[in-house]
């Protein structure tokens, strides 16, 4: 009842404003009060009081706006800490990215809308080469410095329908909506060369450097779920890891069965 009750006021919030809705709750509450208040007085003192058909009235004229603006202010803290919340479900809180759970659910999404509408999109898992050593050496506060100078550079790379996401430890993916093989090898160097352009100035003037592997995949018709074009995304990605590091791969194969780079990918046009 009480969530119904929430639900109706702030509904009518949504609709009128706080003023107006101040002002058509209290008019209500007047009226209520007035209503009962004038059967009771009948019944209980056997006629009508002016005295007591101002108080009626009085009352809820004072009180109703008050307890009303109390309650608006309420419902606000309400919804700012219930998107907070889904924020904080949503996001990896050391690089304020997308978190795995939020790319399967957009991810999905993407995937359910060009099989209904049409369309094509991909995806590029990104790995950092030797982050493993970064941490040995240098201590896991500069992984963890790195990590958000990696999260900097993959949003300067991206364009604003792209979703970044961290699906664990130093492994990424971007969503690329509206992209085909080919854009999205273009899309996977270019983050490619924004995460080897990163520079990071540590502890006793020493700077850090890393770099990553891509590997980019483009769903077709055959892929029936998010889990299969990203295990794709996934082994080309080790593709590149194979082929030495620092370098795309995406899901189409040379002759010869080679997984290529992006520079292999242009040379064989």
């Amino acid at each position: 009842m009480g969530a119904l009750l929430v639900g109706m006021l702030s509904r009518l919030v949504s609709r009128f404003g706080p003023g107006r809705s101040t002002a058509l709750l209290t008019l209500g509450a007047v009226g209520l009060s007035v209503a009962v208040s004038l059967p009771l007085m009948w019944l209980t003192l056997g006629g009508f009081y002016g005295r007591g058909v101002l108080l009626s009235a009085l009352v809820p004229a004072v009180t109703a706006p008050w307890l009303f603006l109390a309650f608006c202010r309420l419902v606000t803290q309400l919804q700012v800490a219930q998107e907070e919340l889904r924020r904080l479900s949503i996001t990896d809180e050391l690089m304020q990215i997308a978190n795995r759970r939020h790319f399967m659910e957009m991810g999905s999404s993407e995937m359910a809308r060009v099989r209904r509408y049409g369309g094509i999109f991909s995806l590029a898992v990104l790995d950092l080469d030797g982050f493993k050593a970064l941490n040995d050496q240098f201590g896991h506060a500069a992984g963890d410095a790195m990590l958000r100078e990696v999260g900097d550079a993959l949003r300067g790379a991206t364009r604003t329908p792209d979703l970044i996401a961290r699906l664990g430890g130093e492994e990424f993916v971007v969503l690329l909506p509206f992209t085909d093989t080919d854009g999205a090898l273009e899309s996977g160097e270019r983050l490619r060369r924004k995460v080897a352009g990163i520079a990071m100035l540590w502890e006793g003037g020493q700077t850090i450097r890393i770099t990553a592997s891509v590997g980019v995949a483009t769903w077709d018709p055959s892929v029936e779920r998010l889990e299969e074009l990203l295990r794709q995304a996934d082994h080309a990605m080790y593709a590149a890891k194979r082929g030495g590091r620092n370098r795309v791969s995406g899901e189409r194969a040379l002759p010869g069965g080679e997984w290529p780079s992006a520079e292999k990918l242009v040379a064989a046009r």
